[in-house]
C-alpha cells in the first residue's frame, strides 16, 4: 500500500485503543506550521515537496546543489514559472538516473529510484 494513500484512512487505526493496525502506516500526517510572514524570502527561496521515490535516493545536499545549479536558468519576467518546473524536472531526473547495464543508476554510480517519483518546487517569495 502506498504510504500517501493511508493519509486520512482512519480504518487503519483501532478506534478504541488508537493503536495503529499496521505499525509502518498512519492515517495522521505530520504537520508543521511556519509563519511565512516572519521571514523575508528572496526569489531563490523555494519549498521542495517530493515523494519517497525521490527522497529515498537523493539527499538534501544533492537537492541544494541541483537547485543552486538551476539558479542559472532564471530568465526573470514572464518565464519565471517555467524555471520552477524545470527545477522539479531536474530533481526527478536526478532521482531516476540513467539505465546502465539493465539497472537505473545515478550519475555517481549509486542506485537510482525504482519507485514513482514526483517533485514540486514552490517559490516562497510570492507568499510574503
Amino acid at each position: 500500500m502506498g504510504v500517501a494513500r493511508s493519509l486520512g484512512d482512519y480504518d487503519l487505526i483501532h478506534r478504541a485503543s488508537l493503536v495503529n493496525m499496521k505499525d509502518f502506516l498512519t492515517p495522521q500526517p505530520e504537520v508543521r506550521v511556519y509563519k511565512a510572514y516572519s521571514h523575508k524570502f528572496s526569489p531563490e527561496d523555494v519549498l521542495v515537496m517530493a515523494t519517497d521515490g525521490m527522497w529515498d535516493v537523493v539527499t538534501n545536499s544533492e537537492v541544494q546543489r541541483e537547485l543552486v545549479a538551476a539558479q542559472g536558468l532564471r530568465p526573470g519576467g514572464k518565464q519565471q514559472e517555467i524555471v520552477h518546473t524545470k527545477m522539479a524536472k531536474a530533481l526527478v531526473e536526478l532521482a531516476r538516473g540513467l539505465k546502465r547495464d539493465g539497472f537505473w543508476e545515478k550519475t555517481d554510480g549509486s542506485l537510482a529510484s525504482g519507485d514513482d517519483i514526483s517533485a514540486f518546487v514552490i517559490p516562497l517569495h510570492n507568499f510574503t
